[in-house]
C-alpha cells in the first residue's frame, strides 16, 4: 500500500511539472481558520495552501513553508516589523522613490508597501532563490498589482548596480555583509531599515561572532545585553558608512525576541561621517553594582569585576519627531490603530526617545531582598527629580539619568522608610 501512494505521488509531482507552474489552487475555506486566514488546497498534488490576510493584502503559503528555513518561509513573527517597515516608507519616502526589498521571500512586504503608501513608488523586490520568486510572481498576480521590478540576484550585486532611496534589509542571519553594498547604494536622506535575526550573536550568547560580524564586543553577563546588542550593530554600521563619507542619524530602534530592527537615515559629507563616528567607544560594566563607565575599575565598589563592552554607538537609539509621525500614521489608519500592541510599543518608544540614557534592569540594580514594584520606583526616582521612563526592551528596564548606586539608595531609603 506505502508504495503504490509513493508511485502516485510521483505520477502527481510528474504531472504537475508538464502542466507547469501557473495553475491556481482551488479556494477551500475551513470553518475552524479565523476570518483574516484561509485555508486552500490544491486539487490532488499540493497538500494544503493558506492564503494570509496581511496589512491590505493576501499572501499565498503553502502550509509546509511556514517554518524557519523553508523556501519562501512566511514568518508570521516578522509582522511587527513589516508595520514598522510601511509606516516609516509611508512617512520618510517621496513620490517615485526607488524602494528595494533585498530578501523579498513570499513579497509580502513590498506588496504591503504598493497597497498601503499613499503615494506611487519604484519598488523592487530581490531574492537570489528561483523557487521563492516563483512564489513572489504567484502573490503579486494573486493581488493584481503591476509595476513591480522582481530582480534574481544576490543582495549585494543588487545594492551594486543601482541607486536605491530606501533599502529593507532582512536577511537570515546577520545583515553585516550587506551594511557596505547598501550605504554605496543609498543617496543623501536615504533611509536603511536594518533587520537582525543573528540574536544569539548580538545579545551575547556568542561574543566572538557578534566581534567578527559587527566589530564589537558583546555580553549575555550584563542586564541590558539586547540593548547593547542594538549599539553594537549600529556601530558596526556607522564604520561601514564612514566608508563612503556617510554619517547616519538613528530614527528607531526596535527589539524583540528574536530579531532587532534600526532604521537609519543617510547623511553624505565627510563631517558627518566624523560626527557619527565620534560617538561610539568602549565601555566598562561592573557586575557587581552595575556601575557603566570609561573606568576599568569600578568608580562605585573599586573593585576589577567589570566587562568591557562595544566599541559602541553612544547616541540616541531614537528621534523623537520621527517615531512621533509614524505613531500618528499607525493611528491614522483603522486596520493599524486597532492592534493594541503596536500602538502601545510605538507609544513606549516615542517615550524612551525623550529619555536619552541606558536603562536598567531593575532588580539587578537593588540587591536587596524587599524591592518596590516598577511604577513604584519610577515615582521614587521621579520625586528624586531624575527622568524616567519605562523600556520595551525588557519589561522589568527603567530608562533613567540615574545611576546604578543612586537608584539603590533611594530604594535602601524606602526600606528603611517602609519598614
Amino acid at each position: 500500500l506505502m508504495l503504490k501512494k509513493v508511485i502516485a505521488m510521483g505520477r502527481r509531482r510528474r504531472k504537475r511539472k508538464q502542466s507547469g507552474n501557473d495553475a491556481q489552487p482551488t479556494l477551500k475555506k475551513s470553518h475552524n481558520e479565523s476570518n483574516n486566514v484561509d485555508q486552500v488546497t490544491e486539487e490532488e498534488h499540493v497538500p494544503q495552501w493558506k492564503i494570509r490576510k496581511e496589512g491590505r493584502c493576501k499572501i499565498w503559503v503553502d502550509a509546509k513553508e511556514m517554518r524557519p528555513g523553508r523556501i519562501g518561509f512566511y514568518n508570521t513573527e516578522m509582522v511587527m516589523n513589516r508595520h514598522l517597515s510601511v509606516l516609516f516608507v509611508s512617512k520618510f519616502t517621496k513620490k517615485n522613490w526607488k524602494v528595494l526589498d533585498a530578501f523579498c521571500s513570499t513579497g509580502v512586504l513590498a506588496l504591503r508597501w504598493s497597497t498601503e503608501v499613499d503615494h506611487p513608488l519604484n519598488i523592487t523586490l530581490n531574492d537570489i532563490d528561483p523557487e521563492v520568486l516563483e512564489q513572489t510572481n504567484r502573490n503579486i498576480a494573486h493581488n493584481s498589482i503591476e509595476g513591480l521590478n522582481v530582480t534574481q540576484l544576490d543582495a549585494n550585486v543588487q545594492m551594486h548596480s543601482e541607486i536605491y532611496n530606501f533599502i529593507h534589509l532582512d536577511p537570515y542571519g546577520t545583515s553585516a555583509i550587506y551594511l557596505e553594498s547598501a550605504f554605496k547604494s543609498l543617496p543623501n536622506a536615504g533611509i536603511l531599515n536594518i533587520t537582525c535575526t543573528d540574536i544569539t550573536a548580538i545579545c551575547g550568547e556568542y561574543p566572538n561572532v557578534a566581534l567578527r560580524h559587527y566589530g564589537g564586543r558583546t555580553s549575555r553577563k550584563v542586564e541590558f545585553y539586547k540593548e547593547l546588542g542594538a549599539r553594537v550593530v549600529i556601530a558596526g554600521a556607522v564604520r561601514s558608512a564612514a566608508k563612503f563619507k556617510s554619517g547616519v542619524e538613528v530614527l528607531c530602534t526596535y527589539g524583540r525576541d528574536h530579531y532587532i530592527c534600526i532604521t537609519l537615515k543617510i547623511l553624505k559629507g565627510a563631517k558627518y561621517a566624523d560626527a557619527s563616528i565620534d560617538k561610539i567607544s568602549e565601555m566598562y560594566s561592573c557586575l557587581e553594582c552595575g556601575y557603566r563607565g570609561s573606568e576599568q575599575t569600578c568608580v562605585t565598589c573599586d573593585t576589577n569585576d567589570t566587562e568591557l563592552l562595544g566599541p559602541l554607538w553612544t547616541g540616541n537609539l531614537y528621534k523623537t519627531k520621527a517615531v512621533r509621525k509614524i505613531l500618528a500614521e499607525a493611528k491614522r489608519r483603522d486596520y493599524l490603530a486597532s492592534n493594541k500592541y503596536l500602538i502601545k510599543v510605538l507609544g513606549m518608544l516615542v517615550e524612551e526617545s525623550e529619555n536619552a540614557s541606558m536603562f536598567y534592569h531593575v532588580p539587578a540594580s537593588f540587591k536587596t531582598s524587599k524591592t518596590p514594584g516598577m511604577k513604584k520606583c519610577k515615582e521614587l526616582l521621579e520625586n528624586a527629580g531624575y527622568t524616567t521612563c519605562f523600556t520595551h526592551f525588557d519589561p522589568k528596564g527603567i530608562r533613567t539619568n540615574a545611576t546604578a548606586s543612586e537608584i539603590r539608595e533611594l530604594v535602601q531609603q524606602w526600606i528603611s522608610d517602609t519598614e
